[in-house]
């Protein structure tokens, strides 16, 4: 860098509101565009720092490298080399804040930025065209997206210098698709193939893709897949551990896989233990699976009442109100293997479960007070009714007590009353009232069994793991579930525009390579984090920052924007120790060598 200056093209003002130790995410993004549009008004280029972070990853992976040696091109006749393409698209996916970028607006978002930093090879703004990145894709999908992916994420343990995680968790989410794909409806169409599923964005209009992960326990993405729209959760499952055994090989055993019920069906069973070498896996039991065995093992552990305490089954057990959970385990023989049934009992839904039976026992009341609010000629007529209307909730976990009762009105002669008044005339009609609504004790009672426990599955052993460690090892799911959160953020793919599924499926492969980075980054920061006693209070609310996420790391580093001026670069930020405070960040990240 040419130099390192404490002055920024803001006011001293502009700068406090910056200071990440006093403002909170959204307010801070208020002010940072604010401090954009001033490094703007300069004749130079202003590049957010965390494109420099996203370089230096790509540098560790050797990513530009990789791909130009991997894909089919020509250097005489592309104007950039596809690793650059491709590095670009990645840096586009991190401007999260500006939303779906079209792949021919990617130049312009590059007009701001210091192409001499970012790029190792000397570009132009118009080497930048869709007409490339069409070409790029293409090539991609020619070499193989899943084996580019697979082949750049089992390198992070040998470049980062992080604990090896053997706990795989697995799930799949969906993309919403603008478009009617009317090739793959042709025979001959091999490839993704965007269809109507069961949409998660509820748009069961659309088309969509899916996405198929596996994270570690790291939340380090291992493997990654772009799936048919209408494809299983069962079939993906199978699809995974195919992949894992050609991954993993003789490995394959050290590692324990965790996904969700879709998994349990004895043809993933099979194909988990074939081999010499099997796959450990955990899983929540379907209702219906091998004769009902989560209900009967229920039932049994609710009659035996034999529950072994556990405690607080979490991360930070010290935390306010955490669910305590006690567990009974069984064994169960299924297609000639011995598995373990663990049935687990938790207090967390005791609030939920009151408040659900309140207000069914409520809306019956409610319902049959509007189902009963007409009068009726006949007690005949009530009865009947009422027998309709119970035999239509006879299902339900209360029942309403009725009551036809008869109302004699007197009817009122009109004008004055005769001197000698004939006898009142009077009519009877049936109301009927609802007296109270009574609980059915024995389905009460099974709702509430059936809200708090749950049945996991499981072929590794007691001595491996006890039952604590397995309820543990299921709940890490959670870390699956985050990384969809961020690939739902616009990443180029919220919503999916491209015309073509195999370019679909290699803007995907991209978009993994960006959610790699980003997993590296938090896996990094929450290992480093631990070699600190005490940690500055810098995240939000002025709070310490342990265990940092991604989006924590993300918003500590906007306030740093690189502004360059020809051959002259000046780092820009925001607080009141900022020197000491980037350091710290690179440390987190692993970038504390990197020169600007």
């Amino acid at each position: 860098m040419g130099s390192m200056k404490s002055e920024a093209p803001a006011t001293p003002k502009q700068l406090r509101k910056l200071n990440p130790r006093f403002r909170d995410g959204q307010k801070l993004n208020n002010d940072l565009k604010e401090i954009i549009k001033t490094a703007r008004k300069r004749s130079g280029y202003c590049t957010p720092y965390i494109f420099l972070l996203v370089k230096h990853y790509s540098d560790r992976f050797h990513l530009v490298d990789f791909i130009n040696k991997k894909v089919r091109w020509d250097d005489t006749q592309w104007q950039v080399s596809p690793g650059t393409l491709a590095l670009c698209l990645i840096y586009m996916m991190f401007m999260s804040e500006n939303g779906r970028i079209p792949l021919y607006k990617v130049s312009e978002r590059l007009e701001d930025l210091d192409l001499v930093l970012l790029f190792e090879e000397s570009v132009q703004l118009t080497d930048f065209t869709s007409h490339a990145f069409a070409t790029l894709l293409d090539r991609l999908h020619e070499a193989g997206c899943q084996d580019i992916f697979t082949s750049i994420s089992l390198q992070v343990y040998e470049l980062f210098g992080l604990p090896r995680s053997y706990i795989l968790h697995s799930d799949t989410t969906s993309h919403v698709l603008q478009g009617i794909y009317a090739m793959c409806d042709e025979a001959a169409h091999k490839g993704l193939t965007p269809a109507n599923g069961h949409s998660k964005a509820h748009r069961p209009d659309l088309k969509q893709i899916k996405t198929g992960i596996i994270v570690d326990g790291n939340g380090i993405v291992f493997d990654a897949k772009s799936l048919d729209g209408n494809m299983s959760d069962s079939t993906w499952n199978t699809e995974a551990i195919q992949r894992l055994k050609v991954i993993l090989g003789d490995q394959l055993s050290e590692y324990i896989y965790i996904a969700d019920s879709k998994l349990v069906n004895l043809k993933n069973f099979k194909e988990m233990t074939s081999s010499e070498t099997p796959l450990w896996f955990i899983s929540l039991i379907p209702a219906n699976f091998h004769n009902k065995v989560s209900s009967r093992f229920r039932d049994l552990a609710y009659r035996e009442n034999a529950w072994t305490e556990l405690g607080a089954c979490c991360v930070n057990t010290n935390g306010k109100d955490r669910a305590t959970y006690a567990v009974q385990e069984f064994s169960e023989m299924i297609d000639g293997h011995s598995y373990r049934i663990l049935i687990y009992r938790t207090n967390k839904s005791d609030k939920m479960t009151e408040k659900r039976l309140k207000t069914e026992r409520d809306d019956l009341r409610i319902h049959a007070t509007e189902k009963f609010k007409e009068t009726y000629a006949c007690d005949a007529d009530a009865l009947k009714d009422i027998r309709v209307f119970l035999k239509e909730k006879n299902r339900g976990r209360y029942q309403v007590l009725l009551e036809s009762i008869p109302e004699t009105h007197i009817k009122k002669s009109a004008g004055r009353p005769p001197k000698n008044p004939r006898p009142q005339e009077s009519t009877t009609v049936f109301r009927v009232k609802v007296i109270d609504v009574i609980p059915v004790n024995e389905r009460i009672l099974k709702y509430r069994q059936e809200a708090e426990s749950f049945a996991l599955i499981t072929n590794v052993s007691a001595d491996k793991l006890v039952n604590r460690d397995v309820l543990l090892r299921y709940k890490g799911q959670w870390k699956v579930e985050n990384l969809f959160s961020r690939l739902k953020k616009p990443m180029l793919v919220d919503t999916l525009f491209l015309k073509n599924p195999d370019r679909i499926e290699a803007l995907m492969m991209l978009t993994y390579i960006a959610l790699l980075f980003q997993a590296v980054m938090q896996a990094m920061a929450r290992d480093r984090s631990l070699n600190f006693f005490e940690l500055p209070n810098i995240k939000y609310a002025k709070r310490p920052m342990d265990n940092p996420t991604y989006g924590l790391i993300e918003w500590l580093f906007k306030p740093f924007l690189v502004i360059s001026e020809g051959s002259f670069r000046e780092l820009t930020y925001s607080g009141k120790e900022p020197g000491v405070y980037l350091k710290f960040l690179n440390y987190l990240v692993d970038m504390e060598n990197n020169k600007i």
